[in-house]
C-alpha cells in the first residue's frame, strides 16, 4: 500500500554490514538485532537493536542510537523543535507491530502558522504554539505524509521533500529550504569537493558526520572514485529522505557525534564533516573520537565558522588559532573557503604544501580544517572531470528558464532565492553566468545521454550539474524572493 516504503535493493545486505559495524556509543558493546513484522504490509527494516546496556529502535534500516527523546532538532543549537517518543516506547511499539506509526511519527514536522497569518490576525504566540494548534497541525501534516507514501520511490523528488519539511508552514522554513535544495553549486559544496580529493580509495567506507539530507553522500557514493559511506546526523527525517529520495545505496545511523561513535576502532578510511563543527561544544571528544575510528585517512571539517567575522554562526565558534589549538600535536592544514573554491575550479585539491597562520585566516568567515592522523601529507590531488557532474545531468536549479521558438531554453541566474542565501553564497558570482541559453539539440543530447562541446561548456559554467535521479520537479518559473525557481531536465550522463 505504502509504495515509498517498500524494501530497497540489496537493502538486507546493506543492513547486515551496517549492523556488524556498529557498537553502543555507551559501553562501546556490539548489537544483537531482533527483527520484528509490522502490521503494515510491504515495509522495510524494522526491529531492536540489544547491547549490554539497552536496547534501541531500529525504524526502516535506520538505527536510532540517541538517549533523547527523537526530535527535530535545530541545526545550530541541537534544541528540540518537535516532541518525540524516546527509546523504551519506540522499541515497544515496534515490538506491537506499529513500527510504521513510530516511523510516521518520526517524520512528522507539525505546520504552523505561517508569517503572512500571524500578521492578518496578530495573536499572541502562545495562541498560536498552543498544544491544541500544534497537534492539529500534527495531523494535517500526517495527511499529507500518508498520502506521500503511497507513491512510488520514482514518482517522488527531493524538492517535493523539502518543500513538506521546509515550506512555509514549517517551524524549521526559512533559509534552511534554500541551503538544502540549492546546495549543489554553493562555494561550499565546491570547497568540499576540492577537499573530498584528499580521501583514499578503500573498501572502507567514509563516515559523514552531520549529514543532512545527504548531498555530500551522494557525491561520495557515486564520484569518479566511488567511497561507501555512513551518514550519521542526530536529526533523523533528513536522514531518511537522504535514504529513500537522495542516496538510497547507502547507510544511515541516527547518533550525536558529541556523545561518541558508535564505531569501532578503525572503522572508516576517513571522515568528512560539513557545517557542523563550529555548533559543537564538545569539540575536544568530537575529535577524539574521529581519531579513533579512523584507519589513517583523513578527517575533515569544512564550514567551520571563525569566530572573529561577524555575524556570528552560533554561540561556540571559535578563531582559527584557537582551533588549531585544539590539533596540538596533529598534522594538519588550514584553508579560507575562497581559496578552495579556487582550487576547485583549477581542478585541483588543496595546496598542502602552504600551512595558513591564524592571522592569515583572521577575515574569513568560513575555513576548513584537515588533519592527517598518520602524519604524512598526500601529494596535491587534481582531476579531469568535474565532481560537480556526479549523478543525472541537469539545469543547476538556480536557473529561471524562459522557452525559445527555436525549442531551447533562454536561462536567467536572475536574483537569489533569498537576501540571505545571497549573501552567504556571493562568491558563486565567480562561476554562475547571470544569463545563458541552452539549445534544443544539448537539451535533447543531455536527455539522451550524449556529451557533447556546447553541454560539455554549460558543465564548465556549472549551468549544468549532476544530481540524484528526480532531484527536482521538472518546472521553469521566473525567480522570486518568495520562493525559489527551479528547471531540471534530467539526463542520465554521469561522471561516475
Amino acid at each position: 500500500m505504502y509504495q515509498m516504503l517498500r524494501p530497497l535493493p540489496a537493502e538486507e545486505e546493506r543492513f547486515a554490514r551496517l549492523l556488524e559495524t556498529l557498537r553502543c556509543p555507551r559501553c562501546q558493546g556490539t548489537f544483537s538485532f531482533e527483527r520484528h513484522r509490522q502490521k503494515q504490509p510491504g515495509l522495510g527494516i524494522f526491529g531492536v537493536l540489544r547491547c549490554a546496556c539497552s536496547e534501541r529502535p531500529v525504524l526502516d534500516a535506520i538505527p536510532v542510537l540517541v538517549d533523547k527523546p527523537l526530535v527535530a532538532r535545530t541545526h545550530w543549537s541541537g534544541e528540540a523543535e518537535t516532541r518525540g517518543r524516546g527509546a523504551a516506547e519506540l522499541c515497544a511499539m515496534i515490538r506491537d507491530g506499529r513500527g510504521f506509526e513510530a516511523l510516521l511519527d518520526a517524520i512528522t514536522v507539525p505546520i504552523v502558522a505561517p508569517h503572512r497569518l500571524r500578521r492578518l490576525l496578530p495573536l499572541p504566540d502562545s495562541i498560536w504554539e498552543s498544544e491544541p494548534l500544534l497537534r492539529f497541525g500534527g495531523w494535517l501534516r500526517q495527511r499529507q505524509l500518508l498520502s506521500r507514501l503511497k507513491k512510488p520511490r520514482d514518482a517522488q523528488s527531493a524538492r517535493d521533500w523539502l518543500n513538506l519539511f521546509y515550506g512555509r508552514g514549517s517551524p524549521l522554513s526559512g533559509a534552511l529550504y534554500n541551503y538544502f535544495f540549492h546546495r549543489f553549486t554553493q562555494p561550499r559544496y565546491l570547497a568540499a569537493l576540492s577537499l573530498f580529493t584528499l580521501l583514499p580509495p578503500s573498501d572502507k567506507p567514509v563516515l559523514d558526520i552531520a549529514t543532512g539530507f545527504g548531498h555530500f553522500a551522494h557525491h561520495l557514493q557515486n564520484g569518479e572514485v566511488p567511497h561507501p559511506v555512513i551518514g550519521l546526523d542526530f536529526n533523523f527525517f533528513p536522514m531518511w529522505a537522504a535514504r529513500r529520495v537522495m542516496v538510497p545505496k547507502a547507510s544511515f545511523v541516527v547518533a550525536d557525534a558529541t556523545e561518541g561513535l558508535p564505531f569501532p576502532d578503525g572503522a572508516f578510511s576517513g571522515v568528512t564533516c560539513s557545517d557542523a563543527f563550529h555548533f559543537m561544544a564538545e569539540k575536544t571528544r568530537v575529535l577524539e573520537e574521529c581519531d579513533r575510528c579512523v584507519d589513517n585517512g583523513p578527517v575533515i571539517f569544512t564550514r567551520v565558522g571563525n569566530a572573529q567575522v561577524l555575524p556570528p554562526d552560533g554561540p561556540v565558534e571559535l578563531s582559527p588559532g584557537s582551533y588549531r589549538a585544539l590539533f596540538a600535536g596533529k598534522t594538519l592544514r588550514m584553508f579560507g573557503e575562497l581559496d578552495l573554491v579556487k582550487s576547485y575550479l583549477r581542478h585541483l585539491g588543496p595546496d598542502l604544501s602552504h600551512d595558513a597562520r591564524p592571522d592569515e585566516l583572521a577575515f574569513d568567515k568560513y575555513l576548513s580544517i584537515v588533519v592527517f592522523p598518520d602524519g604524512e601529507l598526500p601529494p596535491r590531488p587534481s582531476f579531469e572531470r568535474w565532481p560537480h557532474c556526479v549523478g543525472v545531468l541537469g539545469i543547476n536549479p538556480l536557473y529561471a528558464a524562459r522557452p525559445r521558438a527555436d525549442g531551447g531554453l533562454d536561462l536567467s541566474l536572475g536574483d537569489m532565492p533569498s537576501k540571505w542565501f545571497a549573501l552567504q553564497n556571493a562568491a558563486a558570482l565567480m562561476y554562475l553566468p547571470q544569463r545563458t541559453t541552452i539549445t534544443r539539440a544539448d537539451l535533447d543530447a543531455m536527455k539522451s545521454g550524449q556529451m557533447t562541446p556546447a553541454l560539455g561548456a554549460l558543465i564548465d559554467r556549472f549551468v549544468v550539474i549532476g544530481m540524484p535521479s528526480g532531484y527536482a520537479t521538472p518546472r521553469a518559473d521566473r525567480p522570486s524572493r518568495s520562493g525559489p525557481s527551479n528547471v531540471h531536465e534530467e539526463s542520465p550522463v554521469s561522471a561516475a
